[in-house]
């Protein structure tokens, strides 16, 4: 299916054209059937380069699906095919099931082996920022709102819909909650959680709906035309034990005979004894209590805070249903439910009265209590720096970290010609911010040159660090490397060589390149010292051309593991902010 980001691919069209690569240009298609979209956009483009700018992307999508389904529904068409492409360009769907991270003992920039894959994990996380729920659910409103359009069409255009829309968002969307269960299923049967062997089966009944769809799609669609189309493996990526040396990388196959698809990793189904056993699990850990050996410990609160809500989940380890009770040892501290029956869990949400909360940094404990007397404490740290809403500038700390999109800029500095250029959704989670045009030759970084400046207010003093994420790019300019810069306040810019300091050298593809290109974002960072809280601007610098900006992380120390990062922090600027 086609798994293409329509303003990645104008933005990296444009720097061809814009470089004088406008004679001959080939397109890997892959198969051209399911990326219909995709090519045709390219097409259209390079037949006329000038014509398609990054600002009507957006009405060209429009144009497409008028073309194919006509102007009533085109409008709510074009708008799942944006989303589609945005949700589709944050990983490809075979690597659901590969996680990537780094060996802290060895070299990145030198070493391939510090990256290291495992394909029996995914990479978006299960305990923070409810990340996996987060995007699961995303997929599942854009399901919901294509086939509520597929299901309103004409008889005689939704086979053609099916094929050009409603497959490719529904395979993806079911292919989400199938890893969605899998994974949990996985962590649950490490627990002994009684809602184990249910995930189990709600991740097979998925993969029969996967089995289902491509079953329509061989042999009912328009009438069998397309008998055999979806045939190719997809689910069983990585499993080296059944299907060889390949699985990790191309479909599944065996001595160059595709295999029939599985569920990998395996779900697992566990017994549970005839008792009632109460198990405590908390937001941001992998714990359990009251096994784990250290306190229960929720994520900082923050009246500042735009991560989802704290939870607690309270589970059984056996297969008789049991009563719970929690009661919070602070009259501003919130949860609910209060109390409750657990067949195999209840999840409790934690919340703050910030009207009735103390100022300062405070610890409040939350007591559950379940059968034979069992009693787990949670506790809640408050983090209240007593300054009024309407105080702070900027992008605001909270759980120990600022999450700034790049769009929300407070200036957007131009010189020499420069000029930044927001491309509506290149990035994972939003818009990127590019220099214009994109054949502009390096600067160096400080003083009046171009830049983008954040405005921030900081509640942590000491060392901080500044996590870039921008889009995976190679060095138009053969200069050694892709470099930007960061500064904050009038601290002297730090230049970062993407190249160097990820190891990702494109000339030779290598596993750090891999990586990159896997997570569909290059990741780097730099060290700051704060000296007081409070108004802070953080700068980032151009120096080399082709450098797309999608967000920055400044962790003051509460940054927790995930893939997108944690969500955007407040108040998140409307649009644009002031150019000069």
């Amino acid at each position: 299916m086609d798994t293409v980001n329509l303003a990645n691919t104008w933005e990296q069209l444009h720097a061809a054209y814009a470089y004088g690569v406008d004679r001959l240009w080939m397109f890997n298609a892959g198969d051209m059937k399911n990326s219909e979209a995709a090519l045709q956009f390219a097409l259209d483009y390079a037949w006329d380069p000038d014509a398609l700018s990054s600002g009507n992307l957006a009405a060209w999508e429009l144009g497409y699906a008028a073309q194919n389904f006509g102007a009533k529904y085109a409008a709510a068409i074009a708008d799942v095919l944006t989303t589609y492409g945005r949700l589709q360009g944050r990983r490809k769907p075979e690597l659901l099931n590969r996680k990537i991270s780094l060996d802290p003992a060895r070299d990145l920039s030198t070493d391939e082996a510090a990256v290291v894959y495992d394909d029996q994990a995914g990479p978006y996380s299960l305990n923070n920022y409810r990340e996996l729920d987060r995007v699961t659910a995303e997929w599942a409103r854009l399901r919901a709102k294509a086939d509520r359009i597929g299901d309103r069409l004409p008889a005689y255009k939704r086979d053609a819909y099916y094929e050009l829309v409603r497959y490719q968002v529904d395979a993806t969307a079911n292919l989400y909650a199938l890893r969605n269960a899998e994974f949990n299923n996985l962590f649950y049967a490490s627990q002994g959680r009684a809602a184990t062997n249910r995930l189990a089966d709600v991740a097979e009944a998925r993969f029969a709906d996967d089995q289902a769809m491509g079953a329509y799609y061989n042999n009912e669609l328009a009438g069998g035309k397309w008998r055999g189309w979806q045939l190719q493996p997809h689910i069983g990526y990585g499993d080296v034990a059944r299907y060889g040396p390949n699985a990790p990388w191309q479909q599944p196959e065996l001595s160059n005979k595709a295999l029939t698809d599985v569920v990998f990793p395996a779900v697992r189904r566990i017994g549970l004894p005839a008792l009632a056993d109460m198990g405590v699990a908390i937001d941001g850990s992998d714990q359990w209590w009251p096994h784990a050996a250290g306190p229960a410990v929720l994520p900082s609160f923050s009246p500042y805070q735009t991560a989802p809500a704290q939870y607690i989940d309270i589970f059984n380890r056996g297969s008789v249903p049991f009563d719970f009770k929690i009661e919070a040892g602070r009259p501003w501290v919130i949860v609910g439910p209060g109390r409750g029956r657990v067949t195999d869990q209840v999840r409790v949400t934690v919340s703050i009265d910030w009207s009735r909360a103390p100022k300062g940094n405070t610890r409040a404990p939350i007591t559950v209590g379940g059968p034979g007397g069992k009693t787990v404490t949670v506790e809640a740290i408050l983090e209240n720096p007593g300054i009024g809403r309407s105080m702070p500038t900027g992008l605001v700390e909270a759980g120990g970290y600022i999450s700034v999109p790049a769009d929300a800029y407070s200036r957007a500095v131009s010189s020499a010609g420069i000029r930044w250029r927001k491309i509506v959704g290149i990035g994972r989670t939003g818009d990127g911010i590019e220099p214009f045009p994109q054949t502009a030759q390096p600067v160096t970084a400080g003083g009046g040159s171009p830049r983008l400046e954040y405005d921030l207010t900081l509640f942590t003093t000491g060392l901080v660090t500044v996590c870039v994420y921008l889009s995976p790019r190679n060095d138009v300019l053969a200069n050694g490397g892709l470099r930007y810069a960061v500064s904050i306040d009038n601290d002297a810019p730090q230049i970062v060589n993407i190249a160097t300091a990820t190891g990702a050298a494109d000339a030779v593809m290598n596993r750090q390149w891999q990586r990159n290109t896997s997570n569909n974002v290059n990741l780097t960072s730099t060290t700051h010292k704060i000296s007081t809280a409070g108004h802070h601007v953080l700068r980032f610098w151009m120096v080399d051309p082709t450098v797309v900006l999608q967000n920055i992380v400044v962790d003051t120390g509460g940054l927790r593991e995930s893939y997108l990062g944690p969500p955007a922090s407040m108040p998140r600027p409307a649009g644009l902010a002031k150019s000069v």
